[in-house]
């Protein structure tokens, strides 16, 4: 019997705040989770049900063997079977182990046409060439149900990885439940607890792989702000230092007011510029991954993009589903394939697109920083007025509060990415744990119906091909009722042809013999009278049965006491002197061409009656 079992899976799930939406949501992951039709490739894809069959141990079949049947089960209750390793050679062949003792069992299975048979002990590792492993009885094992332990007969068979890959993809089915975002899975097996346990471990292995895209942003986001803070925390410890020398040196206390409120204004546009140079920066970033080739796989770091530039995020988000969407369909396509060509083309084209409008925001990014570096320019002069001691250490100042400002904006990115990475949920659901569905195959009786029916479609067919294409006369009553002349008889094949070819002398009382009887009195009926009669016997190709007919139906006549004389006219292939073991040197060719006389020609045989004159020298 086969069992079935059957879960669901919701995709994007609403049912909780997502903190990680507010920093890369535009990025196209949330858009691609609902792509129903991808999520089906990617729960039915090689890789996928791979990954969660290598956290099962279903490497190992288990049967108990019957009297009758020999039935799958999901494990052994009595005994354990711990496959060390094995070698290729014993994939898929049943390995058999009975108890032959309490301390000992007997391993037999057959390689090469040979059954090799060891009688091993309980609970050691067992090796060979083949194979290593261990048998052990299991806690239900013991004394009270020993007797019972011999009478059964386990088999195990190890399979390997690809051919389970391979049964459960084929057996696995996913529909999509009409108006909603639920898939519901499928799968069929011989055991029903095994259905039920690799459904749920392909659900969490699925929800896994939903969250790893949203893992990957988050770590490249992380990754690139903490490098920009490693740089600024250089930066600042440089500067504290060089302005705690500065004022130690020139002995530095204050400043004025109005000196500092210009220098404040040059802390707010070299702050600006800053962050300016920062986009710029960041703008560079992009186009470096855009022309990656890592960027083909990879996701973009969210910090590239910042967030009042939807334009770009789009753009982005665009490019990122095309990318995905051609790494999911190469599960199904090969490289040259014409739905990847198209999906290339889309890609450059959405690269190109990028690519000049990064350019041209960088130009308006660089027209800004010259703009605020005028300002900046302004107010330095304004500020020369100003002792040179004063002005360095407002210098020193000024780009130590910049940095600063800078540090702190990237802190706070940087904080809101941990708790994003701490907050991230999956994107998947499981609303319906795996059951099982029971026997689903198969159906009995629709086998029984299909067999029936097979088997009377054949016959018919065969019937019909005989009718129409070897059609023949297998009796004398089907004879007479096709022929329009009298039919004398039939004659029964005649296996000794070779041995005995004159069947009224070597088997006098056959079937065959009583059937030459026959013709012969049929032939009287129809020849009456005294006078001498002649009967032609002929047919229209070779080897029907000529000589066998005449000599033999001759003989019949003989044996009547009648004088019978055989003339063979077949001058191509003649066989009658065979027949009697005659020579034939002279004969019908040579009374033809006037060689020999009539009575010269006459050659009597070992039936009393029967004289034959031979066909003669076959012409040139």
């Amino acid at each position: 019997d086969i069992y079935a079992a059957k879960s669901e899976i919701l995709l994007k799930s609403a049912e909780t705040y997502d903190y990680q939406a507010q920093i890369y949501s535009n990025l196209g992951y949330y858009g691609l989770i609902q792509d129903v039709t991808n999520q089906k490739r990617i729960l039915a894809s090689y890789d996928m049900i791979s990954n969660t069959l290598k956290k099962l141990d279903f490497d190992i079949s288990y049967y108990l063997v019957g009297r009758w049947a020999t039935d799958p089960v999901h494990t052994f209750h009595f005994i354990d079977i711990d496959v060390v390793h094995v070698e290729p050679q014993l994939y898929n062949i049943p390995i058999t182990v009975r108890v032959q003792d309490y301390d000992t069992f007997e391993m037999s299975y057959e390689l090469y046409g040979k059954v090799q048979k060891k009688t091993l002990p309980f609970g050691e590792l067992v090796e060979d060439v083949h194979y290593r492993l261990i048998v052990s009885k299991s806690e239900r094992f013991n004394l009270e149900n020993f007797e019972q332990q011999k009478d059964r007969v386990w088999q195990f068979v190890v399979r390997p990885h690809g051919y389970l890959v391979s049964k459960y993809r084929g057996s696995l089915s996913i529909d999509n439940i009409d108006y909603t975002s639920i898939l519901t899975l499928q799968v069929r097996d011989e055991v029903p607890e095994r259905a039920k346990i690799f459904l749920d471990s392909l659900s969490r292995v699925y929800i896994d792989y939903t969250l790893e895209s949203q893992f990957t942003v988050n770590q490249n986001t992380e990754r690139h702000i903490e490098a920009q803070l490693t740089e600024l925390q250089g930066i600042i410890d440089s500067l504290e230092y060089e302005m705690e020398r500065f004022k130690a040196s020139n002995n530095i206390l204050d400043i004025d007011k109005e000196s500092d409120e210009y220098f404040q204004s040059l802390v707010e546009f070299d702050s600006e510029r800053r962050q300016l140079e920062l986009r710029y920066e960041s703008i560079e970033s992009l186009e470096e991954f855009l022309f990656s080739e890592e960027g083909d796989a990879a996701l973009p770091p969210s910090f590239y993009v910042f967030e009042e530039d939807q334009m770009l995020r789009n753009q982005v988000e665009e490019l990122f589903n095309l990318k995905v969407d051609r790494t999911q369909k190469l599960i199904d396509f090969k490289p040259t394939h014409l739905e990847i060509y198209r999906i290339d083309s889309l890609i450059s084209t959405v690269r190109v697109g990028i690519l000049r409008y990064t350019l041209d925001t960088k130009q308006a990014v660089k027209k800004k920083i010259e703009d605020v570096g005028d300002q900046i320019r302004r107010l330095e002069s304004v500020l020369k007025g100003i002792p040179k001691s004063q002005r360095d250490i407002l210098g020193i100042d000024r780009k130590l509060k910049v940095n600063e400002s800078l540090y702190i904006f990237l802190l706070e990115k940087k904080a809101n990415t941990v708790i994003a990475r701490a907050a991230i949920i999956p994107q998947t659901n499981i609303i319906e744990e795996a059951r099982s569905l029971g026997v689903v195959g198969p159906n009995k009786d629709q086998t029984i119906y299909t067999a029936i029916g097979g088997g009377l479609a054949i016959a018919l067919l065969i019937g019909f091909v005989r009718l129409i294409f070897f059609e023949r006369i297998e009796n004398v009553r089907e004879m007479k009722k096709l022929s329009k002349i009298p039919v004398l008889g039939g004659v029964p094949n005649y296996t000794d042809l070779q041995e005995d070819p004159i069947v009224i002398t070597a088997h006098p009382r056959s079937n065959v013999s009583e059937a030459l009887r026959t013709i012969r009195t049929n032939l009287q009926y129809m020849l009456p009278g005294d006078d001498p009669k002649v009967i032609l016997v002929t047919s229209l190709h070779p080897g029907e049965g000529k000589t066998f007919a005449s000599s033999n139906i001759a003989s019949v006549f003989a044996k009547a006491n009648k004088k019978v004389l055989i003339l063979d006219f077949d001058l191509h292939k003649p066989k009658i002197h065979k027949t009697f073991g005659l020579e034939n040197v002279s004969g019908v060719s040579t009374f033809l061409i006037g060689k020999s006389d009539f009575e010269h020609s006459i050659v009597p045989t070992q039936v009393d009656n029967l004289d034959v004159i031979t066909a003669g020298p076959v012409p040139p």
